[in-house]
């Protein structure tokens, strides 16, 4: 900043990238204690300090190439198509987090960290998510269910597991009514990993500012996002106690996660019977009694319509009064 920028003050240097952490649509900067004139100049420094380049351009400088690194986080930063061999203890991954030293932007900052727990799409939904406290061991232990459905009423039956998935449905209605629908463009991170995204307008940092607290409020809208009807989810339980002892390495949080099981419970919808195969079987399968009683039923509705009708006849003939010729 300071190469395109000359000297400036640090406060300043510091409300810029957070003018720039708020206007790529992340939470918590508070931006309400700034005010209008404030707010006006950040823009005017930021818009100086991005010259020729795009948003997108300088999200990805900040953010990717000078942002933390995963090395600074934790010791391996990405496991890649892993699957558990063994059971329980013997098979768990292990991780080791750093704590990340140099939040001097955020003030108040808490020492925790959030794991997110997705599905197999690129969007992440804000449930469900787990706090992690600093300085301590977590144990998570995994089930896994097999869940298929029949009425698609009450779920999405999809062969695109990708667009039908609840947790991508939620992401992409937030996305169109918070974000798009109101300011007619995306913001980066959206842009940078969402495909059907790619071809939508970056939105400027003055323009997200403005909306700021509706687009980061919680998500309490009713979106009528289904289950798929084939899907597979995750249970988990969860141990947490605080590290006795030296950590390895200065980690100050600790992960173990593992499937309890190398196997998974499978519910299933199923059909019983059908309106015809129910009476076949009333009539067969459950038994010559039952199906004699029915049928006794039907002989005796239509001996009693049959008798009524005749009495009806003869009552009307015996009140006709007879023509007389004179």
């Amino acid at each position: 900043m300071r190469s395109r920028l000359g000297e400036l003050d640090e406060q300043l240097a510091g409300d810029v990238l957070l003018y720039l952490i708020a206007g790529s649509g992340l939470q918590y900067i508070k931006i309400e204690k700034w005010t209008l004139n404030y707010r006006s100049k950040l823009d005017n420094i930021f818009l100086a300090w991005r010259g020729n380049r795009t948003q997108q351009d300088m999200y990805h400088f900040v953010f990717v190439e000078n942002g933390y690194t995963c090395y600074e986080v934790d010791f391996l930063c990405l496991v890649d198509d892993y699957y558990q061999k063994e059971y329980d203890e013997i098979g768990k991954l292990h991780i080791y987090l750093k704590q990340v030293t140099e939040a001097r932007l955020i003030r108040n900052a808490i020492n925790e960290l959030v794991i997110y727990l997705g599905s197999s799409t690129v969007e992440i939904g804000p449930f469900p998510r787990i706090f992690l406290n600093y300085d301590h061991w977590n144990r998570f232990v995994f089930k896994q269910k097999r869940i298929s459905m029949l009425n698609e009423k009450q779920c999405f039956a999809s062969h695109n597991k990708g667009k039908k998935e609840k947790t991508a449905c939620l992401v992409r209605k937030w996305i169109k009514k918070k974000v798009v629908n109101i300011l007619n463009c995306t913001l980066p991170p959206f842009n940078e990993i969402l495909p059907y995204l790619a071809n939508i307008t970056v939105c400027e940092p003055a323009k997200v500012a403005q909306s700021y607290e509706h687009i980061t409020a919680p998500i309490t809208e009713e979106f009528n996002c289904l289950p798929t009807c084939e899907r597979i989810e995750n249970q988990w339980s969860l141990q947490s106690s605080k590290i006795r002892g030296p950590s390895p390495r200065n980690y100050s949080y600790e992960v173990e996660a593992s499937f309890g099981e190398l196997q998974y419970e499978e519910y299933r919808e199923i059909r019983l019977t059908t309106t015809l195969n129910f009476l076949s079987e009333l009539g067969g399968q459950l038994g010559l009694f039952v199906g004699s009683s029915s049928l006794t039923y039907v002989q005796l509705l239509l001996s009693i319509a049959i008798y009524a009708y005749d009495l009806a006849k003869r009552t009307l003939l015996e009140h006709t009064v007879p023509m007389t010729r004179h």
